[in-house]
């Protein structure tokens, strides 16, 4: 990939193995910039060097295990500072030299803080049965606070500020406030009565203080000029994705979406900001079956193929809920490539767990209960919550995969995907170390 910059976006509900391709590609490509542009603390981008080392990725960059690389959360990255102070730790422990030394924090980036967790939950908690399945960190909350100029929030930014007590304490009365009405209905649930005490819990006030200042004196909080220097040198930048397209709030499946938008739209927004014009590489990334945590649509989910396949990291979730599988599904994946616009090139990860199976099979159509046949979606409205609802509980409901199959070889699958999808497939992942991962210069 010869652009100075590459751009990843996941093209699924997320778990593509996005981690472990940005591993592979920082060190084969020596990136010295990772650009996390968007979602937050919840990501769990797994990485194993192939010396044996292993660490699950939340806010750090995915490339830090080549020396010298830096992180960069952009503006949009939701940042929860006593997760990134315990990331560090685990990371040092690993052999990364002085992780907050390469990590730069947008002074505009928001805080999530315990108290958009706590409210997080107790929503969670109320819906029951209807829950949205959340990671239960706090991303929603946070991300329509930030956007909201009428309450209280925090940013990288004030995590210095000697007002932060206060600004903290008042967020805390705010959430609780909002919180009552929700308590009186639900006040014979343990679970929600147990969480509600913790808005009182001065020593979750005082480590989360305690905790902000630390982070603030440790590592650089700055703005973009991080980005702009470091293409102005000449050196290469890496954006990596959080969650995946379909769950974006613009073009997700509504309810099942997450709080923020997950296309490549607010890379290409910081690009700009730093005034680079030249063109990037955006890379897609899909496994070679389907996967997502929790409930939502999912079409081409199979029971048989989850009892055959092993996930080392990636299981059931105490929020999420279950992890589930499917065959690999090309009418949704040609709908999140829609919803990215610019796609040049394909990585396939997880080929090597289907290398057991006798065949490749993939949904290239649906079927709806009229029987009519889609080989593709309309792309709804952005924003269109009315059209995304419709689009969901048609999915959940009315649509029926028709499947064709190929026999099983990394051969078959990377042709099966580059004919249909009508991109070059630039690189594979057959294992979960660096060393596994094949890249087609061809391609490119």
């Amino acid at each position: 990939m010869k652009q100075q910059i590459i751009i990843t976006t996941d093209l699924g509900y997320g778990d593509a193995g996005k981690g472990t391709m940005i591993d592979a590609l920082v060190h084969k490509e020596n990136i010295d910039l990772v650009v996390r542009y968007s979602g937050g603390a919840q990501a769990a981008h797994n990485v194993i060097t192939p010396d044996g080392r292993h660490h699950t990725f939340a806010q750090f960059g995915s490339g830090s295990f080549r020396s010298g690389t830096q992180t960069y959360l952009g503006p949009k990255m939701l940042a929860q500072p006593q997760f990134l102070l315990a990331e560090a730790q685990a990371l040092q422990k690993l052999g990364v030299v002085d992780p907050l030394s390469l990590l730069t924090i947008d002074a505009r980036a928001p805080i999530i803080t315990p108290y958009h967790q706590l409210v997080n939950r107790l929503k969670e908690l109320a819906r029951g049965s209807g829950r949205h399945g959340s990671t239960g960190i706090g991303i929603g909350e946070t991300r329509a606070d930030s956007e909201n100029v009428k309450v209280q929030h925090l940013t990288a930014g004030d995590l210095a500020s000697p007002d932060l007590k206060h600004k903290l304490s008042e967020i805390r009365d705010q959430k609780r406030d909002l919180m009552m009405t929700l308590l009186h209905v639900n006040a014979n649930n343990s679970d929600i009565i147990k969480l509600w005490h913790m808005f009182d819990d001065k020593e979750l006030l005082a480590e989360s203080v305690r905790s902000y200042t630390e982070l603030s004196s440790r590592v650089q909080i700055a703005n973009s000029s991080i980005l702009r220097e470091t293409l102005h040198a000449g050196k290469r930048v890496i954006f990596e994705a959080a969650q995946g397209t379909l769950l974006d709030e613009d073009y997700g499946f509504f309810p099942y979406v997450t709080r923020g938008k997950v296309t490549t739209i607010h890379a290409h927004e910081l690009l700009a900001e730093v005034g680079y014009t030249d063109p990037a590489y955006v890379l897609g990334t899909v496994r070679a079956y389907a996967a997502r945590h929790g409930p939502g649509p999912f079409p081409t989910e199979n029971a048989w193929l989850r009892s055959q396949i092993h996930e080392q990291h990636n299981d059931h979730g105490d929020w999420q809920g279950a992890f589930r599988m499917g065959h690999f599904d090309m009418v949704a994946t040609k709908y999140a490539m829609e919803a990215n616009g610019q796609i040049d090139g394909l990585a396939v990860t997880s080929i090597d767990q289907l290398e057991k199976m006798k065949s490749f099979h993939f949904a290239s159509q649906y079927r709806d209960a009229t029987g009519s046949e889609y080989s593709q979606l309309t792309l709804p409205e952005k924003g269109n919550l009315a059209e995304l609802e419709k689009l969901s509980s048609w999915l959940m409901q009315g649509v029926s995969p028709l499947y064709e199959a190929r026999p099983m070889s990394t051969k078959n699958v990377v042709e099966a995907i580059s004919s249909i999808l009508q991109k070059p497939v630039a690189a594979i992942s057959e294992g979960m170390t660096r060393e596994d991962k094949t890249f087609f210069e061809a391609a490119v």
